[in-house]
C-alpha cells in the first residue's frame, strides 16, 4: 500500500514519476492554464493518497476485533495486487532511457496500439531536446507539488483536531457549510436528480409510456377486437347474403377498373 500510494503520488522512481510528469509535460507545450491545473490536481493526489494511507495504517483504531478479523487476502487477490506492485514501483523504469537521449522502450512496447506518421528528422531532434525538458519537469512543480501534499497532509495528522467544530476551526470555515460538505449534494440534487426525476415521471412514464407506447398497443389491439367483433356479423350463414356481398364486391371492383382505365 506504501508503494502504491508513492507511485499515484508521483515520487520520483516510481511508475507516477515518469507517466503522470509526461501528461503534464504535453499540457504545458498545449496550455500553461492546463498544465497549471494537472500540478494543482497532482498535489491533491498526494494530499488525499497519504491521507488515505495514514488513516488506515497510523492513529487510533477503527475497528472492533470481536467483530471484525482482520486478515490478509485469499491468494486470487493478492496475486494480481502482487504483480500491480512490482509494475508500480518498476513499471516506469522501462521510458527512463529517454531522459538522456536514449530509447522509450514503454513508448515502443505501446506503438503498434497507436497509429502514428513516421518521424522525420527534424521531429526526432525535437524529441531529443524535449528529454531534457522532460527531465527538467519530473525534477520541478509536479514533485514540488507532490510534496507540498505530502506535508500538508502531516500538518493536519499532527494537529489532530478531535472533532468537526475543531477541525473546521483550524481551517476557518463556516460549521455548517462543513457539514453539509458546501452543499455539493443538494446542488446536484437540484440541477440533475430532480429534473431528471421530473423528466421521467411526468414526460417519460406518462406521456411517452403510458400515452404513446401502451395508448399504441391498447389502441391497435381495441382496433383489431372492435373489427372482429363487426365482422362476425357478417358470417351469417345464408346463401343469399353471401351471393349479395358477393355482387357488391364485383360491382365496386369493376367499377374501380373502369375508372383506373378511363
Amino acid at each position: 500500500m506504501f508503494m502504491a500510494t508513492l507511485a499515484i503520488a508521483g515520487t520520483p522512481g516510481f511508475s507516477g514519476f515518469f507517466s503522470k510528469d509526461e501528461i503534464l509535460l504535453a499540457a504545458q507545450r498545449a496550455s500553461t492554464p492546463l498544465w497549471a491545473l494537472g500540478v494543482l490536481t497532482a498535489g491533491l493526489t498526494s494530499f488525499y493518497m497519504f491521507r488515505l494511507l495514514f488513516l488506515t495504517f497510523f492513529g487510533a483504531q477503527r475497528f472492533d476485533e470481536k467483530h471484525v478479523h482482520v486478515h490478509e487476502s485469499p491468494r486470487n487477490m493478492l496475486a494480481p495486487l502482487v504483480v500491480l506492485a512490482i509494475l508500480a514501483v518498476g513499471g516506469g523504469w522501462m521510458a527512463a532511457p529517454h531522459l538522456w537521449g536514449g530509447a522509450n522502450l514503454f513508448e515502443q512496447y505501446l506503438a503498434p496500439v497507436f497509429s502514428t506518421a513516421p518521424e522525420t528528422p527534424a521531429a526526432a531532434a525535437e524529441a531529443s531536446v524535449g528529454a531534457i525538458e522532460l527531465l527538467q519537469a519530473l525534477l520541478g512543480a509536479p514533485v514540488i507539488a507532490g510534496l507540498i501534499g505530502f506535508f500538508l497532509r502531516l500538518v493536519v495528522l499532527y494537529s489532530q483536531p478531535q472533532n468537526t467544530e475543531e477541525a473546521c476551526r483550524l481551517a476557518r470555515c463556516d460549521l455548517q457549510t462543513a457539514q453539509r460538505k458546501y452543499f455539493v449534494d443538494e446542488l446536484y440534487a437540484a440541477v440533475i436528480v430532480r429534473p431528471l426525476v421530473w423528466i421521467s415521471d411526468k414526460v417519460l412514464w406518462r406521456v411517452v409510456d403510458e400515452g404513446v407506447i401502451e395508448g399504441t398497443v391498447n389502441g391497435v389491439a381495441h382496433v383489431s377486437r372492435e373489427t372482429g367483433d363487426r365482422l362476425r356479423y357478417a358470417g351469417t350463414g345464408n346463401i343469399r347474403t353471401y351471393a349479395a356481398w358477393i355482387l357488391v364486391g364485383a360491382v365496386v371492383f369493376t367499377s374501380l377498373l373502369l375508372w383506373m382505365v378511363g
